[in-house]
């Protein structure tokens, strides 16, 4: 394991003019663990609306998309508006299949304009928690 990320660590030195976090996220999280199965986390790799998204109008739902299938029983979001106001959302439900299987969930209150956060929880195929938030901008009154 140390050779695997002493590994890793000479490419990160080597790429560091080039930015690429991907890649550095992606050789840590599939690393081996003791017992010789890679550790695999769930992260977020799409949304609707997307971080740093201007909307004109609020959006009727948010939709998720993660690196691995996720439990919606262990998933966790919120939405917060401007000042930090609780935004109320439906029920979370899994959507599509595939590749394009997905988390959405309604959004029942209502937003004005301003800026938004979702804060995620939700823990992968590995049981470990994993977490995140963006933010995205509604310019239109409801």
């Amino acid at each position: 394991m140390a050779a695997a990320l002493a590994a890793v660590a000479v490419v990160s030195i080597a790429q560091a003019a080039t930015p690429v976090p991907d890649v550095h996220i992606e050789a840590a999280s599939r690393a081996p663990t003791p017992f010789g199965a890679p550790r695999r986390h769930a992260r977020l790799v799409k949304s609707v609306p997307a971080k740093d998204d201007t909307l004109a109008a609020a959006p009727k739902s948010l939709d998720l998309w993660f690196s691995e299938h996720v439990d919606v029983s262990l998933l966790r979001v919120t939405l917060a508006g401007p000042g930090g106001a609780s935004v109320a959302l439906g029920k979370a439900a899994m959507a599509g299949s595939g590749k394009d299987e997905h988390v959405t969930m309604p959004v029942a209150g209502a937003m004005g304009a301003g800026v938004y956060t979702v804060t995620w929880l939700v823990a992968g195929a590995d049981g470990h928690p994993t977490r995140g938030s963006y933010e995205f901008r509604v310019t239109s009154k409801p």
